[in-house]
């Protein structure tokens, strides 16, 4: 971030007049939050975990407004803990699905995540990215098709779907394998919680869809 940008986010924590809780919105996420098709943490600049220092920067300025963190761009929909000393000390990220996306992007890593709780996946726990970044994972809207994850040793081209799974027309089942849908927080400031739901594109909620798995997620303002 830059000079402004940081001056407001100061002068905008200590502004809690009229205010009962915070949100930030950003464009991209604050860590490396996929894995290539050799299950390692990608090395991706597109996030905003590089450069680290300012990565840092700008997260211990998060924890200061005491916000929860909304993301967006083409990434992996996903819930996590971010820190900067350790997994868990400063905000929490939500980063939405996107409705038109083009990449595809999972989380499997190689090795499992640390600190789990009992029954939860693999992919769950504490993680460091390869920039050094520190985040928990929570919940992760892992596309369908995880067969195909390894396939040509690329997970971004659409051709990498065999043509017997592909159908004519809107080409559902490529659409499967990019995760795609979106993303809905709702601040209840009178019981003073926050509800984050994840949804796929075409789950119908007043039919009974549900939502990814690991969402909803409800949190009070006091743990922001």
């Amino acid at each position: 971030m830059g000079t402004k940008q940081l001056e407001f986010l100061e002068r905008w924590s200590r502004d809690r007049q009229g205010q009962i809780c915070k949100v930030i919105v950003s464009q991209t996420v604050y860590a490396a939050m996929h894995t290539t098709s050799n299950c390692d943490l990608e090395r991706d600049p597109d996030s905003n975990g590089f450069p680290k220092v300012g990565r840092d920067r700008a997260v211990d300025m998060f924890r200061r407004c005491g916000a929860l963190l909304v993301c967006g761009d083409q990434h992996l929909a996903t819930f996590a803990h971010l820190g900067v000393e350790r997994h868990e000390d400063t905000v929490y990220q939500f980063c939405v699905p996107a409705l038109g996306n083009i990449f595809w992007r999972w989380f499997y890593p190689r090795e499992p995540g640390r600190d789990r709780k009992p029954g939860e996946p693999e992919h769950l726990g504490r993680f460091t990215d390869p920039w050094g970044n520190y985040f928990h994972m929570i919940a992760v809207a892992n596309p369908e098709g995880e067969e195909l994850y390894k396939r040509e040793g690329s997970i971004r081209r659409r051709p990498v779907v065999p043509e017997t799974k592909q159908e004519p027309g809107v080409g559902v089942t490529q659409r499967t394998c990019q995760g795609d849908g979106y993303g809905i927080v709702r601040l209840d400031k009178s019981a003073r919680k926050v509800r984050i739901e994840c949804w796929p594109y075409d789950a119908d909620p007043e039919s009974g869809d549900a939502m990814f798995k690991g969402w909803p997620i409800e949190l009070e303002f006091d743990e922001l």
